[in-house]
């Protein structure tokens, strides 16, 4: 019979490894992958989890989702937020549900989102003025969620929509916390509990309203609402509550964090930055109505995409829960454990990617393509569930750099930005740019 991973010895009682994960999380993994290699085994506040690093274990990782691993017992804590909607629910359920999910994400639907892009995106540049300062994530965070409300939720929600509905968000938000059950009194759960309320106030009378009269909308929200589910209903008006707050959430959490470390690396690299301005004078000159032809021929900023994803993930791991046993090179993950897979160390080691510790986008060009296999990128997951939003994500990374850098001259002011842990992402901590609208 094959051995569990080896455990990582230091757990201490209760928290386990929990305290170390805290304070550096990513150092200890890689400490720990050095001594012992993937999957080793660590304790999280007396659960034990196999932790896999690095393509090969990936593709086990993401192939055996829904069959040996399953994700909603694994995120289970966010169900309080989400409710029973997508993976946090059993897999049969969820499949059922797949086709309401890639609906709003077709084709079509997502050369229509371009449009909305430009123009929220513009509407901020104008609004900058000719110079200034700037913290570059809390404007990140702003304009990726008017953005979000304009393009899920449609115009007229975008226009009455006030700071008090981000401010929700945020509540909720807060309150995300995978090691105590949710359903304790705690202050943040309690705050928790009285913005979904809120929230799902303010949803309903839309979402009938749209019911009602379909005829008058064509947007993502109406995509959602009227397409079927694989046993032929529609969602009821609570499930497609869920959805959208769960739509809304990753709309703007993940990507406010990926555009600032976007910005910022460029900013730190001038030498990479100057191709990408140079590219986007050719295929984005002033004046021009974006589409999916400049989208599509953006490539330095697609590249400096990646390598951001790559350096800075804002998913840096990514968890499941072993139901069944799962073989895994020379060890055996037994049933109950959870299993984390550590991308971010994955991301940075020299035999996956050359020169991991340097800022290369080049490295994804066509010629040395170091970005080729499924599972060599893990920051946006992969599989079944990869980020059903991913090129949505990407295609807005792309109109806010490429505006922004069109339009401005850029300096970063904050010496050294790093990455800080949030409740739903990764980010990095409060930079400050400083701006100068080009003259002709």
């Amino acid at each position: 019979m094959r051995a569990e991973p080896p455990m990582v010895k230091g757990a201490v009682p209760i928290f386990g490894h929990m305290l170390k994960m805290r304070k550096d999380q990513p150092g200890f993994l890689r400490q720990a992958y050095d001594a012992h290699g993937a999957p080793f085994g660590i304790n999280m506040m007396g659960r034990p989890c196999a932790v896999l690093v690095g393509p090969d274990q990936a593709k086990v990782f993401f192939t055996q989702t829904d069959k040996a691993l399953r994700m909603d017992k694994a995120y289970k804590f966010l169900e309080a937020m989400f409710g029973k909607m997508g993976f946090l629910q059993e897999p049969e359920a969820y499949q059922n549900e797949r086709p309401v999910q890639l609906a709003p994400f077709r084709r079509e639907k997502m050369l229509s989102y371009i449009e909305i892009m430009q123009e929220e995106v513009e509407l901020w540049l104008e609004r900058l003025g000719k110079e200034g300062k700037m913290d570059l994530v809390d404007e990140m965070r702003q304009l990726t969620q008017v953005i979000a409300a304009h393009c899920l939720m449609g115009r007229e929600f975008r226009q009455k929509m006030g700071r008090n509905f981000w401010d929700l968000f945020m509540a909720m938000s807060n309150a995300l916390d995978p090691f105590f059950p949710p359903h304790w009194p705690l202050p943040k759960f309690i705050r928790r509990d009285i913005a979904k309320k809120k929230m799902v106030k303010i949803l309903e009378p839309l979402i009938e309203e749209r019911r009602a009269n379909p005829d008058n909308y064509d947007d993502f929200l109406q995509e959602l609402l009227m397409t079927k589910m694989k046993d032929g209903r529609q969602l009821t008006t609570d499930l497609a509550i869920n959805w959208v707050i769960g739509f809304m959430f990753a709309g703007h959490e993940t990507t406010f964090s990926h555009s600032s470390w976007l910005l910022i690396q460029l900013l730190q690299n001038p030498w990479y930055l100057e191709k990408v301005r140079e590219e986007i004078q050719k295929v984005i000159p002033t004046g021009t109505k974006m589409g999916i032809e400049h989208i599509t021929n953006l490539h330095h900023i697609q590249w400096a995409i990646d390598e951001s994803e790559r350096m800075r993930p804002v998913a840096p791991n990514l968890f499941r829960y072993a139901q069944e046993p799962l073989e895994i090179g020379d060890y055996t993950i037994p049933e109950g454990w959870w299993v984390l897979l550590d991308t971010l160390n994955a991301h940075h080691m020299d035999h996956i990617f050359h020169g991991a510790q340097k800022y290369d986008p080049l490295r994804f060009n066509e010629e040395r393509d170091e970005g080729k296999g499924r599972f060599k990128l893990t920051g946006f997951g992969g599989g079944i569930h990869t980020c059903t939003g991913k090129n949505f994500a990407h295609y807005e990374m792309k109109v806010i750099a490429g505006l922004l850098c069109r339009d401005f001259e850029l300096e970063l002011l904050t010496p050294d930005p790093h990455p800080v842990q949030g409740k739903g992402a990764s980010g990095p901590s409060q930079t400050f740019i400083r701006y100068r609208r080009k003259t002709a």
